[in-house]
C-alpha cells in the first residue's frame, strides 16, 4: 500500500504516476509474510415441542500473522516513499457461543415467530510483534530503492524493535428477542431489541481492563403484501452501534499521556422499499431507499490537539436495487446498482472533514451483475459457464480541506468462468479481470488491484 501524506497538502494531482509503477512491488521474495487461519463450528437443533426449538452454535477461530509486513508512506516532495517495516509475530484466538429458541405460535389468533437468545464472544490476542522502524526510501519516478530488502538485514534493523509479549482481549455478552406478528394474512410487523455488554482490555497498549461498557440497539419493521407473495412493500428502523476502542491521549502539551475510554458509536436508520417476485419465483426485484445518522464518532478536541473527544457526525443516504432471474432452466442472472451520498455533518472544524464526503465511504456508485448457465439435463448436465463484472464511480481516497483531494478513478473489471458441478464435487476455473484493467482501491492510499489472473476452485462434498 501506498499511503499519501494526511497531514500535509497533497504533492500529487492525478494518477499517472501510480499507473507507471503499478507492477512494482518495491519488495523482494525475502520479505515474506505467513497468515495461516482455522475455523470449527458445531451446531445442534433440537425439537422441544411442536412450537419450540433449542439452536445452539459454538465456533472457534485461530489466526496468525508470521513475517514481514510493510508500507510505503508519502513524503511529500512529490517523488519519495519511505518504507516502515515491521516483524510481525501474533495469534488471535476466538470463541463465540450461541443459545436461541426459536418459537412459532398464535396468541389471539396472531401468528407470532420468536427468537430469543444469548451470545458469549472472546478473543484473545498475543502479539510479540516489532515495533515500525523505515527501511530506505522508494522515489516513485524513478523508482530508485535504498532500502534493506533481504530477511537477515530487516531483522538486524528490527532486532532491538521488539518489546515482548502483549496481549489485547475483548468480551461480548449479549441478550436479544425478536418476534415477528402477522397482523393480518397481508400485514406483518416486527419488533425486537439487542442488549450488549462490553468489557476486556481492547489495545495491546492499555496498562487496565477498561470500565463496562453497555449499549442497546432496537429494531422494528412492517411489511405489506400489496399482491400475494408477489410484490410487497416494507419500511424499518433499526439501530447500531460499534464499540470504541481506548485512545491515548495527552495534556495540550504533550504531558500525561494515558488511556482514555469512549462510550459505543451509534447509528440509526430509516429504510423503505419493495420487493417482487413473478412468474412463478423467475424473476425478483429488490429497490430500498434508506437515511443513516451516525453519531457519537471521534473527533480531536478543539481545545486540546493531543486529546480526543466524542461528537462527530455523519448523514449518509441512498438506494439500492438488485434483479434475480431465471428465464429458462439453467440460466441465472444476478445485477445491481447502488448510489450513496454521505456527508460529515459534525466535526472538529480543522480537521478539514466537514461537509465533505468521508474518505471511508468508498466510491459513491456501485455495479456488478453475472450471468450464468448450466447445462440441466442430458451428458453434458453439471457443464457450466459464466460471465460478469463489477464497477464503481471515482472514489476520493483523500478528501480533506485542509490538504486536497486525491481521485481514484473510476473502473469496470470483467470476468468469466467454466465449471462442472455433480452431486459429489464442484470444479470452477475463472479468469479475472479479463481486460487487465488497472484500477486502484484506498482509504487515504492508492492500492493496485490484481491485473488479469486465472483461479481454480475445488470444492468436494462428503
Amino acid at each position: 500500500m501506498l499511503f499519501l501524506n494526511r497531514n500535509a497538502e497533497l504533492s500529487y494531482d492525478n494518477i499517472n504516476v501510480f499507473e507507471d509503477v503499478y507492477s512494482r512491488s518495491f519488495t523482494s521474495n525475502d520479505l515474506t509474510i505467513k497468515n495461516p487461519s482455522f475455523g470449527l463450528q458445531a451446531q445442534a437443533l433440537y425439537e422441544i415441542s411442536d412450537n419450540w426449538t433449542s439452536q445452539t452454535a459454538i465456533s472457534r477461530s485461530n489466526t496468525k500473522a508470521n513475517g514481514f509486513y510493510h508500507y510505503l508512506w508519502d513524503l511529500t516532495d512529490g517523488e519519495n516513499f519511505a518504507r516502515y517495516i515491521s516483524k510481525r509475530n501474533s495469534e488471535t484466538n476466538t470463541t463465540d457461543i450461541q443459545q436461541n429458541f426459536l418459537g412459532d405460535f398464535k396468541i389471539a389468533g396472531l401468528r407470532n415467530r420468536i427468537v430469543i437468545g444469548l451470545d458469549y464472544y472472546n478473543s484473545i490476542l498475543r502479539d510479540n510483534s516489532s515495533g515500525y522502524v523505515q527501511n530506505g526510501t522508494v522515489n516513485i519516478q524513478t523508482q530508485e530503492d535504498n532500502g534493506v530488502l533481504t530477511a537477515a538485514g530487516t531483522n538486524a534493523l528490527l532486532e532491538e524493535n521488539f518489546a515482548g509479549i502483549n496481549e489485547a482481549t475483548n468480551e461480548v455478552m449479549s441478550a436479544y428477542i425478536s418476534d415477528v406478528i402477522n397482523i393480518t394474512p397481508a400485514l406483518s410487523a416486527m419488533a425486537s431489541v439487542r442488549i450488549d455488554r462490553f468489557s476486556g482490555k481492547p489495545s495491546i497498549y492499555a496498562v487496565e481492563p477498561i470500565e463496562e461498557q453497555y449499549a442497546i440497539s432496537p429494531k422494528l419493521g412492517l411489511v405489506y403484501q400489496v399482491l400475494d407473495e408477489k410484490l410487497s412493500v416494507f419500511g424499518n428502523y433499526m439501530n447500531g452501534f460499534v464499540n470504541q476502542a481506548p485512545q491515548q491521549v495527552a495534556d495540550a502539551d504533550g504531558s500525561n499521556p494515558r488511556l482514555k475510554s469512549f462510550d459505543p458509536e451509534n447509528a440509526n436508520q430509516y429504510e423503505g422499499g419493495i420487493k417482487s417476485n413473478f412468474f412463478n419465483n423467475r424473476i425478483s426485484v429488490t429497490a430500498s431507499y434508506y437515511h443513516i445518522t451516525v453519531a457519537n464518532r471521534l473527533m480531536t478536541d478543539p481545545e486540546n490537539i493531543n486529546n480526543s473527544i466524542q461528537g462527530g457526525e455523519v448523514v449518509s443516504q441512498g438506494y439500492e436495487v438488485s434483479l434475480t432471474a431465471n428465464p429458462i432452466n439453467g440460466l441465472n442472472l444476478i445485477a445491481g446498482y447502488s448510489n450513496n451520498e454521505s456527508e460529515v455533518t459534525e466535526d472538529y472544524e480543522a480537521s478539514g472533514y466537514l461537509g465533505l464526503r468521508p474518505e471511508e465511504d468508498g466510491p459513491a456508485q456501485l455495479f456488478n451483475f453475472w450471468a450464468s448457465y448450466v447445462v440441466p439435463s442430458g451428458e453434458l448436465k453439471g457443464l457450466g459457464i459464466g460471465f460478469g463484472g463489477n464497477g464503481a464511480s471515482e472514489h476520493k481516497t483523500i478528501n480533506r480541506a485542509n490538504t486536497g483531494t486525491f481521485v481514484l478513478p473510476t473502473y469496470q473489471v470483467y470476468n468469466a468462468s467454466l465449471s462442472y458441478s455433480n452431486f459429489q464435487y464442484d470444479i470452477i476455473l475463472k479468469m479475472n479481470n479479463i481486460m487487465n484493467e488497472k484500477y486502484f482501491s484506498g482509504w487515504s492510499t492508492v492500492t493496485p488491484q490484481n491485473l488479469r489472473n486465472l483461479s481454480l476452485s475445488l470444492n468436494f462434498k462428503f
